[in-house]
């Protein structure tokens, strides 16, 4: 109070010192806007799905810059995201917001979401869409069942001349040996489990690399559709 009191003798008035300290420490508000609005109405959670997936929704703000659409494993505990639509740079409403093509993943249980963005740097307003069932890729052939064969048993006399009991048993056991080999080199399953699981995993590694990427460059690109619009909206 005193060194308040000496200043104030010296003619130094605190008022725009205190106004100015209180805006350098202040944080710019980072909250969601209350005016956009993301909602995904189709598919719902826990509809099954192949194929070409179109998306609808509605994705709006009050100033609007961009909308985002990405998918990820349900559950998702590392929170890694797949783009659909990186950079939507019209509004929608209750209409396509993207096209969603299953047929490159493997089934499993799958999540949406939506980000709508504003120009104003406020945090992107959020829809999620969980339990979706994606039923896609190419799956194992069902193995077709052989004919039924009916064994014809014809009483024949027992002569001397008839080859002994245990003879006759091991001829008809080389035949079934011969029948399961062939089944076994017919349907290979584990050669075609061990090229969907190498197929799946090379998938989801280039899709992370993708992101990645897509990470670093994305300031840049949001920087240069800024920078078009203002061109285009110039007279």
């Amino acid at each position: 109070m005193a060194k308040c009191c000496i200043l104030n003798t010296m003619g130094i008035n605190l008022a725009p010192l205190l106004v100015a300290l209180a805006l350098a420490f202040a944080q710019p508000s980072l909250a969601p806007n209350n005016d956009a609005i993301a909602a995904i109405t189709m598919p719902d959670g826990g509809q099954r799905l192949d194929g070409i997936v179109h998306i609808i929704g509605t994705a709006t703000h009050l100033v609007f810059d961009h909308y985002e659409l990405h998918f990820a494993l349900d559950p998702n505990p590392t929170d890694t995201w797949f783009p659909i639509v990186l950079a939507g740079v019209n509004q929608v409403e209750e209409a396509n917001l993207g096209n969603w093509d299953t047929s490159s993943i493997s089934a499993g249980t799958y999540m949406l979401r939506l980000q709508v963005f504003g120009s104003d740097g406020s945090q992107p307003t959020e829809y999620i869409v969980a339990r979706i069932a994606v039923h896609a890729g190419v799956e194992t052939d069902t193995p077709t069942p052989s004919a039924t064969v009916t064994a014809t048993i014809t009483l024949v006399p027992v002569s001397a001349d008839s080859p002994p009991l245990d003879a006759q048993r091991g001829t008809g056991n080389r035949q079934l040996n011969s029948l399961l080999a062939q089944l076994r080199v017919k349907h290979d399953y584990r050669s075609t489990f061990l090229s969907s699981a190498a197929y799946s995993v090379t998938a989801f590694l280039a899709l992370g690399f993708y992101l990645e990427i897509r990470k670093l460059i994305r300031p840049y690109m949001r920087r240069l559709l800024r920078r078009v619009r203002s061109d285009l909206r110039r007279p």
